[in-house]
């Protein structure tokens, strides 16, 4: 089965499952946030997942609510993934082989706590279906954010083979970061805890330079396959608007 979604997919403090075992492409909206409570939960399970920028999924609300986003391929976004909390923020999970952001905004901030984002998964969560992430790169201009009026929350990023960070990652302020690799981490961007937080870096080998790739160079890893061939661009594939 194929998802192909381009309008409006509402339920105000709900819950929204996708379930599209083959391909999912999300160009609209998605929203289960609810402005006098908790945020819902949206749930999307597919093989390969592809977000453009003009889709958006939202699960704001006093307290942020729940998304999973989870792929047994590649996940490619350009999209805005939220679930922001006017008082603490919510959680954002996104699984697969390959997670590819390209100026994607990723956000659970809170206005007292941050939230928490997961942007891979390790080997002790793999299940019959879903494996661990191989890689997760996320291309200059991309934003995740878990910052907290008075505490930030958590960044956790893990792959087995390969991170990059181009963009920034935010948990402001005493929040925690955390990008472990079983191979190498490649750190170029912005990657800020605030007073009192932490940032960790664990792998076997560690990258930290001031000179990050251009999106058309970050671009063109992506349509030419990534480290090791894996994903390669299809006809059909959509990751942003032209400029």
């Amino acid at each position: 089965s194929e998802i192909f979604q381009e309008g409006k997919i509402v339920a105000y403090g709900g819950n929204i499952n996708l379930v599209g075992n083959n391909y999912t492409y999300l160009d609209g909206l998605i929203d289960v946030s609810n402005v006098q409570g908790t945020g819902g939960t949206i749930k999307l399970l597919t093989g390969k997942l592809e977000g453009t920028a003009g889709a958006a999924l939202r699960a704001d609300g006093q307290q942020g609510g729940n998304i999973v986003l989870e792929s047994n391929t590649s996940s490619a976004f350009s999209s805005s993934v939220t679930a922001i909390g006017s008082t603490q923020g919510g959680r954002i999970d996104m699984t697969g082989d390959s997670i590819l952001l390209l100026n994607a905004d990723i956000d659970v901030s809170g206005g007292t706590k941050g939230g928490i984002v997961y942007l891979g998964k390790d080997k002790q969560a793999v299940t019959d279906t879903f494996q661990a992430t191989r890689e997760v790169l996320i291309g200059v201009g991309s934003e995740v954010r878990a910052s907290g009026g008075d505490r930030g929350g958590e960044i956790n990023i893990f792959s087995t083979e390969v991170s990059e960070q181009h963009g920034s990652l935010q948990a402001l302020d005493g929040g925690r970061i955390k990008l472990a690799s079983n191979g190498e981490i490649h750190e170029t961007g912005e990657t800020k805890a605030g007073i009192g937080g932490t940032v960790l870096f664990d792998t076997n080998r560690l990258s930290i330079t001031d000179n990050p790739p251009d999106n058309l160079t970050f671009a063109h890893k992506v349509t030419s396959g990534s480290l090791n061939g894996q994903p390669k661009l299809t006809e059909g594939d959509n990751f942003g608007s032209a400029v």
